[in-house]
């Protein structure tokens, strides 16, 4: 077994698209184009809006949060509740007490194979 530490000193700071209180943590890139990253949002922390560079998987693995696209008003999701979207669909994540985020990205990702309930119009 290998022990493994997501440190801060590994961090950055997210500041395009007017984000605010937002840090990316690498954890893993794959053969294939994929990636898993842990971000964290301060309070008050905003992802702003952009377009995916690939299919994203975005999982709230402490706190809540909300998510939204440039067609849909806010969701909230807390621990344990996803959102998912395609290579250059719009969104924009943010929260007022802050969270911590596993995002999966890639090209060949097919979440709904293992989701047990879609959250819809939640």
């Amino acid at each position: 077994m290998k022990h493994y530490i997501l440190s801060r000193e590994r961090s950055r700071k997210i500041e395009v698209f007017n984000s605010e209180k937002v840090t990316l943590n690498p954890i893993m890139k794959m053969e294939h184009p994929a990636q898993v990253v842990r971000m964290d949002f301060e309070p008050g922390g905003i992802l702003g809006m952009h377009p995916a560079t690939c299919d994203q998987l975005f999982l709230i693995v402490e706190g809540e949060g909300w998510v939204r696209t440039n067609e849909t008003e806010k969701i909230l999701l807390k621990a344990g509740e996803s959102a998912f979207w395609r290579k250059g669909e719009e969104h924009e994540s943010g929260t007022v007490n802050g969270m911590k985020v596993m995002i999966i990205e890639g090209d060949q990702l097919n979440p709904e194979c293992l989701m047990l309930e879609e959250l819809k119009g939640k």
